[in-house]
């Protein structure tokens, strides 16, 4: 008989990326859009963009992706999973509204 594999996500607020990466165009690895945020993968290596085959200058190698992932994986987590009502974590915030004049 096989094990399941069960993996863990970290639960996390908007409020950790910037906007961009919440609309189309957002050019990350395996990530699935919610109805208000996403499921980011964490791959086991988030300082090395190469690592999982993507292109170094795609969203993958902004620092701002690169340290939530570092983040979650040093909890042990395979998954970040972005809400508006999600947790809260010891990470730069962005404000939103400041933005929201800057993004289409």
């Amino acid at each position: 008989m096989t094990t399941p594999t069960i993996r863990t996500f970290l639960d996390l607020s908007t409020k950790y990326l910037p906007r961009r990466f919440f609309q189309d165009g957002c050019n990350l690895t395996a990530h699935y859009p919610t109805e208000y945020g996403m499921l980011l993968w964490v791959p086991d290596s988030p300082d090395d963009p190469g690592n999982h085959g993507v292109d170094e200058d795609d969203d993958d190698g902004a620092p701002e992706v690169i340290a939530v992932r570092r983040y979650a994986r040093a909890l042990g987590c395979d998954y970040i999973l972005f809400d508006q009502d999600g947790g809260d974590a010891n990470l730069p915030v962005y404000d939103w509204a400041e933005l929201a004049e800057d993004v289409p």
